[in-house]
């Protein structure tokens, strides 16, 4: 793994940047990063959570899309996972826009998934800024800001292309 990036991996995850989770479908235990969750102001930073706990803080708008590109994957019908939808967060459990990417990394013999792992970013440029009410569209990944209600230069600093990069990272660190 190249120097830089793994500098700016560990430097991403050590400030809360990005969360980086593992997925055990099968017991539906989720575990993130002990920074992402506190950043988020998330109790039992160190603990996994149940998949349902993480869930109910996705907006009711966003919920289903998110769930079905998550089940998607899951079921083997996509490469990989990607969603964008707000998420409560923080103090005040104010929503925030994230972009969630990941993917299976152990199945069983009849192909059930049994470990996945990704990556997890705030699109907002500022934890608990108040987003739009409308739910983030899906499509690439320059039209994610504007649909958010976020402004265009949450893009400048090339945070969302760096997360194709983390993701790789986590996986190859992982495996």
């Amino acid at each position: 793994m190249p120097v830089l990036e793994e500098v700016r991996w560990r430097v991403a995850l050590a400030r809360g940047m990005t969360g980086l989770w593992e997925l055990n479908p099968r017991i539906e235990m989720v575990h993130y990063s002990a920074p992402w969750k506190a950043r988020l102001g998330f109790p039992r930073i160190d603990m996994p959570d149940s998949t349902s706990s993480w869930r109910s803080r996705v907006h009711l708008d966003d919920y289903e899309a998110m769930l079905r590109r998550l089940r998607l994957h899951l079921d083997g019908y996509t490469a990989t996972y990607e969603a964008q939808f707000r998420l409560r967060a923080g103090p005040n459990d104010r929503y925030i826009a994230v972009q969630s990417r990941g993917r299976v990394l152990e199945r069983d013999a009849r192909g059930d998934p049994l470990r996945m792992v990704g990556t997890m970013v705030s699109l907002s440029t500022a934890l608990g800024a108040p987003l739009a009410d409308s739910p983030p569209r899906v499509g690439s990944r320059c039209e994610a800001a504007p649909s958010l209600g976020l402004p265009a230069s949450t893009l400048a600093d090339g945070t969302l292309e760096q997360v194709a990069d983390l993701l790789d990272l986590a996986v190859r660190h992982t495996e």
